[in-house]
């Protein structure tokens, strides 16, 4: 198996480097990315936030993402579907970033195809973190390239950032 060094000690910013990744890929759109400078703390329940990222044109969601670096098990998908439906949002599609086929392993016999899950009438579609973060990467500019890691550094050498993020980023990157 491949290591891929964030996986295990990033605790909360895989959620802001999506965010920022799926930013920077409809920069030039006239789509809008959310929930990459939301706090990563609550959950989306609490926050009333649709997803952890998602995308709206013309002031409505119309994309969300779920990130995460842990199982995705049956309550998971309960509590994103209460989410969703509290929010009046049921009928739109979700698609977890997560490690492929790991943080699955456990909804697999509730019937998974692929990398898809029909489960209580909604369709969950679930994205390897290393892939969407590395296909993302190859849509940009350099230029985008180039800003996404300045912010990225900006975010880790911040005061507020923990030493144990700080290391982690340092290791991935250097």
């Amino acid at each position: 198996m491949q290591v891929r060094p964030w996986e295990s000690r990033i605790r909360v910013t895989p959620q802001l480097l999506i965010g920022k990744i799926i930013k920077a890929v409809f920069s030039s759109s006239s789509l809008v990315v959310l929930g990459d400078e939301e706090s990563v703390f609550g959950t989306n329940t609490t926050s009333k936030k649709q997803a952890d990222i998602w995308i709206e044109k013309d002031n409505e969601a119309i994309f969300l993402f779920e990130v995460t670096l842990k199982k995705v098990d049956l309550k998971r998908l309960d509590d994103c579907i209460g989410t969703l439906s509290a929010q009046g949002i049921s009928g739109l599609p979700i698609t977890f970033i997560c490690r492929l086929p790991e943080d699955i392993s456990t909804i697999q016999k509730a019937g998974l195809i692929g990398n898809s899950l029909m489960y209580k009438n909604k369709m969950f579609e679930f994205v390897d973190f290393s892939a969407f973060v590395t296909s993302c990467f190859a849509l940009l500019t350099d230029e985008k390239i180039t800003q996404l890691t300045s912010e990225i550094r900006e975010f880790v050498m911040a005061v507020t950032t923990l030493i144990k993020t700080k290391d982690s980023w340092n290791e991935i990157f250097n």
